[in-house]
């Protein structure tokens, strides 16, 4: 089995990495659960998280507990290290502006020199610096090979800056589901 370096571009470490729908091979992998580079890392992945805040120095919640929740052993930095899959989670679909701040468009940048050398870059929910509504592009703006979108496409969403497209649910909840069914 081959090891991949996986940079998890994440501007609050963690906070947005959602469940996937089955089937989609490397890609629901990546998004398989919350505390996803855990979960890389314990398969044997070589996972680095890209940050631009400590865990401790966040505020805003989940994204706090989120990021507190990632083990303290994979290691994080602030400068896009090169990589074989690149995880595009910086900004959300609230994202709307002609112009992306620093760092994050310094490490969107990386990000698309990386995948012009052949490097995987997997955006979640949205490239970063495409509007979800609207699919204008800010600059800079990610280019991805695929997008795991949540729960119904977005209008701004097309196969030039996305890649290939996956709808995904927000949370797995066939357990759930299934306890429900046998109580009923």
């Amino acid at each position: 089995l081959r090891q991949y370096a996986l940079i998890a571009v994440l501007a609050q470490i963690g906070a947005f990495v959602p469940a996937a729908s089955a089937h989609l091979g490397l890609v629901d992998r990546l998004f398989s659960r919350v505390g996803a580079a855990d979960d890389l890392a314990r398969h044997g992945y070589d996972v680095t998280i890209v940050t631009a805040k400590e865990p401790d120095e966040l505020r805003a919640q989940p994204a706090r507990d989120a990021a507190l929740a990632v083990s303290p052993a994979i290691p994080r930095t602030r400068t896009v290290p090169a990589a074989d899959v690149i995880v595009d989670a910086i900004l959300g679909t609230g994202f709307n502006g002609a112009e992306v701040k620093e760092p994050y468009a310094s490490w969107i940048r990386e990000a698309n020199r990386q995948r012009e050398l052949g490097t995987l870059v997997v955006a979640a929910d949205v490239p970063s610096g495409l509007s979800a509504q609207t699919g204008i592009a800010a600059a800079p703006c990610i280019r991805a090979d695929a997008t795991v979108t949540m729960i119904v496409p977005k209008p701004g969403l097309s196969p030039a800056l996305c890649g290939t497209i996956h709808i995904a649910p927000l949370a797995y909840i066939e357990p759930l589901r299934t306890c429900l069914a046998t109580r009923a």
